[in-house]
């Protein structure tokens, strides 16, 4: 797969990994039986890995210092 094909698909992975955020957010709501609330759970999981795995195939430098810094930082801002 081309990188065009891989942005595209980050689009769509990031699209899905907004939406089950969203129901994460909402689980309250969401969970009527215990098998829906693993089924939200497992709908985040599975649109966070497949962003991952865009990030991998586009090379992009996830595991580089920059990048580790840069989440340390905004972990840190976060929790401040």
């Amino acid at each position: 797969m081309d990188s065009k094909k891989w942005l595209e698909r980050l689009d769509e992975a990031g699209s899905r990994l907004s939406q089950a955020a969203w129901e994460l957010n909402h689980i309250d709501e969401l969970c009527t039986y215990p098998e829906s609330c693993e089924a939200v759970t497992l709908r985040f999981y599975d649109a966070i890995t497949d962003v991952f795995l865009c990030c991998f195939e586009l090379q992009l430098p996830i595991t580089s210092k920059k990048f580790i810094n840069l989440m340390e930082a905004k972990w840190r801002m976060n929790h401040e």
